[in-house]
């Protein structure tokens, strides 16, 4: 993201001399102002460095790993397993003679649909566990794997990396500690 108007950076290449270098800019064409731009290879790199040596923090991976939801996902699976043991009890009164009429037991299993659907609603909505990632796997694989698969591994961890404009007055030099920050998943 751009660290002055914060929309997306998009690749392109940008004429170095005689050569054309993936570059990173804020562009107009997708809501941008042209307010920053870098190199794209050694901002790649420097994140990735960043998140291994962040990987590599114990504290950093637990943090990540907590599961905030596990209790509320344990209680809806309960309310659910209670919801279906009020099924067969209500079946099982509708099959009594003299139970329940068929205006009741379709006004009650209604009633049951109806918590089931809310219930697993919420189920759906709420983010899923983060489960143990090989992280020396993942490490060993990453030449391997795809932009796509680069990118969802990442969005594991990071937030957002925004890029800031280069401080005036320095050389023309790739300096990604002053400019480039990540904000890290928090879970």
């Amino acid at each position: 993201m751009c660290g002055v108007c914060d929309h997306k950076l998009i690749g392109s290449l940008k004429q170095m001399g005689k050569r054309h270098l993936p570059y990173l800019n804020c562009h107009p064409n997708v809501g941008g102002r042209g307010c920053t731009g870098i190199m794209l290879e050694g901002t790649e790199k420097y994140v990735l460095d960043q998140l291994w040596a962040k990987l590599d923090k114990p504290e950093f991976l637990n943090a990540i790993a907590a599961d905030a939801h596990a209790a509320r996902r344990d209680e809806i699976a309960n309310e659910l397993d209670g919801l279906d043991a009020r099924r067969v009890e209500l079946a099982a009164m509708w099959a009594t003679p003299g139970g329940l009429t068929a205006t009741e037991w379709k006004e009650a299993r209604q009633t049951i649909a109806e918590n089931e659907r809310r219930l697993r609603t919420e189920l759906s909505e709420l983010p899923p566990p983060v489960f143990n990632v090989d992280i020396a796997g993942a490490r060993a694989a990453w030449p391997d794997m795809t932009l796509d698969e680069q990118r969802e591994f990442l969005r594991l961890f990071i937030e957002k990396v925004t890029v800031n404009r280069a401080l005036p007055g320095r050389p023309r030099v790739f300096d990604p500690d002053s400019r480039v920050t990540i904000e890290w998943r928090e879970r």
